[in-house]
């Protein structure tokens, strides 16, 4: 999961998160879909701060993060993801 604040910080905005990413209802906290979105962002905070990034599994305990509002504008053609096959 990452915070507003950490998007913001390597220029990514709603546009460039897929849908399939979530924002929990307090809006200060979002996780990242694994495969797609994370990787911009990890890309994008690893060459920010000059080195590989720690990754810390934030998820647990946390179950029902599908359950919460989607978070992304970025239109997904990935099979599995509304694309078409």
């Amino acid at each position: 999961m990452v915070t507003p604040a950490e998007l913001h910080a390597v220029g990514i905005t709603e546009d460039d998160i897929t849908p399939y990413s979530y924002r929990d209802v307090s809006g200060q906290l979002i996780a990242l879909e694994e495969d797609c979105d994370a990787y911009t962002f990890l890309h994008k905070w690893e060459a920010m701060i000059g080195k590989p990034a720690e990754i810390v599994d934030t998820v647990e305990g946390s179950k029902f993060i599908r359950s919460w509002p989607s978070f992304g504008k970025k239109t997904s053609t990935a099979i599995g993801q509304g694309g078409s096959q």
